[in-house]
């Protein structure tokens, strides 16, 4: 009974329709930032001691610079293979979407963090 009741609760609520309107994107005013701490210079609180690097003892002087420079270039190769493999897999995924007519998922993708301007619309036309 009590489950019943809930439902008819939920039923109701949901036929009411939205109690206030979902406002325009354009119209929603920009997120401030806020300071949260007070910057204050670092020098005075290091003093005028000399220091030292704090990694100074682990990477060797004796290094060769063409190692450090091969060792930079293979790096660059490595990001930009993975760079390509994710692009390659999310035009995939993209696609992948498509073909199961779910353009709703390629448009929340598009969209990145907000909601798609076709789902902005058809809210919009909604409520008119």
């Amino acid at each position: 009974a009590a489950i019943r009741h809930r439902k008819m609760e939920a039923e109701t609520y949901n036929q009411q329709g939205p109690m206030e309107q979902v406002p325009e994107p354009r119209t929603l005013s920009s997120i401030q930032g806020h300071k949260m701490t007070k910057l204050v210079p670092i020098e005075p609180l290091l003093g005028t001691a000399q220091t030292q690097p704090l990694l100074a003892g682990i990477v060797s002087q004796q290094i060769p610079k063409q190692a450090v420079i091969e060792l930079k270039r293979r790096l660059r190769e490595t990001c930009l293979s993975l760079k390509e493999e994710v692009q390659r897999h999310t035009e995939q995924a993209t696609s992948r979407l498509a073909r199961a007519k779910l353009p709703q998922s390629v448009a929340a993708y598009e969209a990145g963090d907000m909601l798609p301007e076709s789902l902005w619309s058809r809210i919009s036309e909604l409520q008119k």
